[in-house]
């Protein structure tokens, strides 16, 4: 049965899922797994109250007193992000008790600066945290021997390893070398592995927060503008239920000033921007030190024409947090509109650093810098690679292959495809509309930079 609602969820026909899952649910009310599915599909299907009381009444059920090493199991706030306990670290290194202080300290600092986390400092190793008892959610511990250090995040109460990663030590100054290596590498992991897991577990966080996850995942892949419009009302929704809860603040933000996630040329104007900023400031009068509003800011500063403010809100989300890829992006991509294609390039190197593997959105971004740099060759590499064929990335590939003198016939039918999808006559914009909108939607502080993009695509499209 349980494949069963699994295959049903995988089509996303949320309601033949649920019905499934209560169907084997009502003989058999102790199965976690099936709870857990029944919960994503009744988040999807935008009723997070019944979610929320479906947690609860397992919770009651399955509630044992504390033992050694166990967290009593308690309801989320409605609000609340997931919640990852950061275990005792072991080892068996000569000096591993004090590495292991070092090294979980140092964790507890990075990871506390990501506001999709709640973090609890757990007295326990992982392997004292009793089975069956645990409803944290998600746990992370260390072991630490003569030759390497040992990162593992497990969910919780299964056991399952969603990550883990060993960092040789060496000897001398390159212990503490390795040291600072696995700190960034674990900050950079944790959390886009927690993100992926919940939405399949949302009782580790509260039922808004679980039904704000599900509304942002469907404003970052909307294929449609009715798609992206159906998100901004749950976002609406959300906001209005919950106040002062800043996260769809910055969703909701993200859509109204990039025309709806790119999927209706013009549909973001001065009102839509207006309405932006504002949500933008109020997430930041929340809270701040939420690097993400920051970032947003940032962008809100473009578009306006602000530069300096623009820089300056780059600058404090990296100073924030050092250790978030996504927003390292971020600050990144807004420093190539502002023209500081080194600071660009830096904080790329940054990112790679943490993150090794490369997302679309990464070499995207990266390869307009390259566009922008004049190295025409770099970016088509970097475009080629990108996986999701839709959005900037094939306009900023057309218009390399056209710089660099390249065949432009597969670039030019992908971007006029993607043009003609967005457009709202449904058909590919002359080149004066073209470029009207991309001076509209591509606030560059060098016109030169604007230009050299507005050229590539013209050429590449006569």
């Amino acid at each position: 049965m349980l494949g069963a609602v699994e295959l049903a969820s995988t089509a996303k026909d949320w309601s033949l899922a649920r019905r499934l899952g209560e169907s084997w649910l009502a003989r058999a009310p102790e199965d976690e797994d099936m709870t857990a599915l029944v919960m994503r599909c009744e988040i999807e299907m935008r009723v997070p109250d019944l979610a929320a009381a479906r947690y609860e009444r397992l919770v009651a059920r399955e509630a044992a007193p504390a033992g050694v090493g166990s967290i009593a199991a308690e309801p989320p706030p409605p609000t609340a992000a997931p919640l990852l306990l950061v275990a005792q670290m072991e080892g068996t290194a000569a000096d591993a008790e004090r590495m292991s202080l070092v090294l979980r300290e140092e964790l507890l600092v990075a990871l506390s600066r990501f506001r999709d986390l709640r973090l609890i400092s757990a007295p326990h190793p992982l392997d004292a945290l009793e089975d069956g008892k645990s409803r944290i959610g998600y746990a992370l511990g260390a072991t630490l021997h003569s030759d390497a250090i040992i990162v593992t995040l497990l969910e919780l109460p299964s056991r399952t390893v969603l990550w883990c990663e060993r960092t040789s030590l060496g000897s001398g100054e390159k212990v503490q070398t390795a040291l600072d290596h696995i700190v960034g590498r674990t900050a950079a992991a944790v959390l886009p592995a927690v993100d992926a897991h919940a939405m399949l577990r949302p009782h580790a966080s509260g039922p808004l927060y679980s039904q704000y996850v599900a509304a942002r995942t469907h404003a970052i892949q909307a294929r449609s503008f009715a798609d992206a419009v159906g998100a901004a009302s749950a976002l609406e929704v959300l906001i209005a239920s919950a106040p002062d809860f800043a996260p769809p603040m910055l969703a909701l933000a993200r859509l109204l000033n990039t025309d709806f996630g790119y999927t209706r040329a013009g549909s973001s104007g001065p009102p839509e921007r207006e309405r932006a900023f504002a949500l933008t400031r109020r997430a930041l009068s929340l809270d701040r030190h939420h690097v993400h509003a920051y970032t947003v800011m940032g962008w809100c500063h473009l578009w306006r024409g602000d530069w300096a403010l623009a820089q300056r809100n780059f600058e404090k989300a990296v100073e924030l947090n050092p250790h978030h890829p996504e927003r390292l992006v971020e600050a990144a991509f807004g420093s190539l509109f502002l023209g500081d294609l080194s600071t660009a390039s830096a904080l790329f190197d940054r990112c790679l650093a943490l993150e090794p593997h490369l997302d679309d959105r990464f070499r995207a971004d990266r390869g307009l810098l390259h566009l922008l740099s004049g190295e025409f060759d770099r970016a088509l590499q970097e475009f080629l690679h990108v996986a999701d064929r839709r959005g900037w990335v094939v306009l900023y590939e057309l218009a390399a292959s056209a710089l660099a003198g390249a065949n432009t016939a597969d670039a030019r039918a992908e971007a006029a495809s993607w043009l003609a999808a967005i457009w709202p006559d449904g058909r590919v914009p002359s080149q004066v509309a073209l470029a009207e909108w991309i001076r509209r939607q591509r606030p560059f502080r060098l016109i030169a930079h604007r230009d050299l993009l507005i050229e590539g695509l013209r050429l590449g499209l006569s």
